[in-house]
């Protein structure tokens, strides 16, 4: 009697599934479409996607092998070699903005301003690296260079915000947070002339990185501190 209920209720639920597929069959074939249309959507786009990536790369390799050769060249050489590339990076970042090659076109493109000395062009260059690419691996570097190019320009207000912006996006202890805590301490107690909050700053890089090579300097800046307060 059990097999018979079990048997009878099976076959029910197949009547069921027969009959509702049967009532419904346009939407579920016009389903059945959208996902096949909606796996071959992503899979074109990964692959034109993955060719951009490559080809973007490809045109950043060019770049590249001709960016390390300007050592050799004169200073007007040198120029005028930098602005051809200065074209081609930024070519790179406007027709492949999302890609790996991308996000170093932007770093080089702030390395080659640096050394030309347009730091405002650099810090605007590197804080789009950083922006643009937060989880990159060039990121903080980028951020730590953001804040370089400020100094230079002589805009500690914008280059205490870079290095606060590069505190808050920090994934652990690295060299570069001791850096940017060191600056911060350097900055408050040069440009703020505030001696209290540069010696926290201090304090912090002494504490959470007793081996780097920013804290002996740290405890310089304490001593000194120590000997010139009221």
């Amino acid at each position: 009697m059990i097999q018979k209920d079990e048997r009878t209720a099976r076959e029910r639920f197949v009547d069921g599934l027969s009959g509702f597929l049967q009532r419904h069959r346009i939407p579920i074939a016009v389903l059945a479409v959208a996902i096949v249309v909606g796996i071959a959507a992503f899979a074109i786009f990964a692959e034109v996607s993955g060719r951009q990536a490559e080809q973007a790369l490809v045109q950043l390799e060019a770049v590249q092998e001709r960016l390390d050769g300007r050592q050799g060249l004169s200073a007007e050489e040198q120029s005028q070699l930098d602005e051809e590339l200065l074209l081609e990076l930024n070519e790179i970042t406007s027709s492949y903005p999302r890609t790996y090659a991308a996000q170093r076109s932007w770093f080089i493109i702030g390395i080659i301003h640096m050394d030309n000395e347009r730091f405002a062009e650099a810090a605007q260059s590197f804080a789009q690296t950083a922006d643009r690419f937060p989880d990159s691996h060039l990121a903080l570097i980028a951020r730590a260079n953001e804040a370089t190019a400020h100094e230079e320009l002589g805009d500690f207000e914008a280059a205490l915000n870079a290095y606060r912006r590069l505190l808050d996006a920090r994934s652990g202890s690295n060299a570069l947070t001791a850096r940017a805590l060191f600056s911060l301490g350097r900055l408050t107690e040069t440009a703020l002339d505030d001696a209290e909050a540069a010696r926290e700053y201090y304090e912090r890089v002494v504490q959470e990185f007793p081996q780097s090579n920013w804290t002996s300097l740290a405890r310089n800046r304490l001593l000194a501190l120590a000997t010139v307060a009221p």
